[in-house]
């Protein structure tokens, strides 16, 4: 209730503090202390708080009621500044979200992407604003095609393309006044766990890369798809690459349950894509065909061994859409690369106790390797 009265732009942090923990004997109260973090103004949570007073005055509100929870919350509000911008790949417009801590003077980036064929409002945010609360800036971004972004045919994966806006991104941040562009840090997730790999191969300026969950071989990736699965995006990947011969397009769902045509296919997958997003985000489980034909060809293990800088791989034990195997094998080639393992799913780590494990360790590897001055 307090994220919808705040708005998904209105984004200030207010530490959980001990001398709330009162709070948490209330059912009804606890909402608005989920995950040890409340996000909303100091008068918005007045506001909720006399709320749940009026509908509940059987309650007993007095240990947090009035200025001793304001001033509680005051005291470790952090807050944030969101700026919509955008910034050209290859002619095209991208759309980015940069968020920043308040006060800050030229803080490090974390430039962040979504993986395979999502967008940058499903739950980046939640990285995005633990970074912003550990003092580091970050920009969010769509790929073209997808989101906010300019580009036609739309939804569209092609590892390609999106290393272009990958780097079309880190320059814009780079040229930025209101960050640090000497250490700019590169976030992915998934297809683009990969794609941060590749990307610092070749941008030997990187501060740091991390890499979640990502995919780093093609073969392990559709080996752990099940063969009929293959077999039908391989063949809508065929007819459609057939069909832009003649400037049209053939699109199949990005997730799917076993035994459905779809390009990702695993135990309660379109669940868990759809529980990523934001109400009203736009985003359709819907992929141009053709990308499933790019998915077997993009192998990053095999440019691992160029990346100079530090880089924290996250995986997941018990991943059941890339292979977790080839991540480890992946981490051992790279110079530099520490390795935690979760004991999750591919999905998991967005959220949950899987999630605050996962944010912790980030949090430890950025501060240790690109500390905020």
């Amino acid at each position: 209730k307090v994220r919808d009265q705040c708005g998904r732009r209105s984004i200030v942090r207010a530490s959980f503090l001990p001398e709330l923990q009162p709070a948490m004997v209330h059912a009804e109260v606890g909402i608005y202390l989920v995950h040890r973090s409340v996000v909303c103004d100091a008068d918005v949570a007045e506001g909720a708080f006399h709320d749940v007073e009026r509908g509940h005055p059987d309650l007993d509100l007095d240990v947090f009621h009035g200025s001793d929870l304001m001033d509680a919350i005051e005291r470790t509000v952090t807050t944030m500044q969101q700026i919509d911008c955008t910034f050209a790949s290859q002619g095209s417009t991208c759309a980015a979200t940069l968020m920043l801590p308040d006060g800050s003077n030229r803080p490090p980036v974390v430039v962040m992407a979504h993986g395979f064929a999502n967008i940058r409002m499903a739950r980046l945010p939640a990285f995005a604003e633990r970074f912003v609360e550990a003092g580091y800036a970050a920009l969010l971004f769509d790929y073209r095609t997808f989101g906010d972004s300019e580009g036609e045919p739309r939804n569209w994966v092609h590892p390609g393309r999106q290393l272009e806006d990958w780097h079309a991104a880190i320059s814009f941040a780079r040229g930025r006044d209101d960050v640090d562009g000497g250490r700019v840090i590169a976030w992915g997730t998934s297809f683009s766990g990969g794609l941060v790999l590749k990307v610092g191969a070749k941008d030997h300026s990187l501060a740091a890369v991390i890499s979640q969950i990502p995919h780093t071989s093609g073969l392990a990736t559709v080996l752990k798809a099940p063969m009929m699965t293959t077999l039908k995006s391989t063949a809508a990947a065929v007819y459609d690459t057939a069909l832009g011969l003649v400037g049209r397009e053939y699109y199949s769902p990005v997730v799917g349950q076993p035994g459905e045509l779809a390009a990702l296919v695993a135990d309660q997958a379109p669940e868990a894509y759809h529980r990523l997003l934001p109400e009203g985000s736009g985003w359709e489980n819907r992929l141009l065909s053709r990308s499933m034909l790019q998915v077997p060809l993009f192998t990053p293990r095999n440019s691992a061994t160029r990346i100079s800088a530090p880089v924290l791989m996250v995986v997941a034990a018990r991943d059941n859409v890339v292979s977790a195997s080839a991540a480890v094998r992946t981490a051992r080639k790279i110079p530099d690369c520490t390795v935690r393992v979760l004991d999750a799913d591919h999905f998991q780590p967005y959220t949950g106790d899987s999630f605050e494990e996962n944010i912790a360790h980030q949090i430890a590897f950025l501060r240790e390797r690109v500390p905020v001055d």
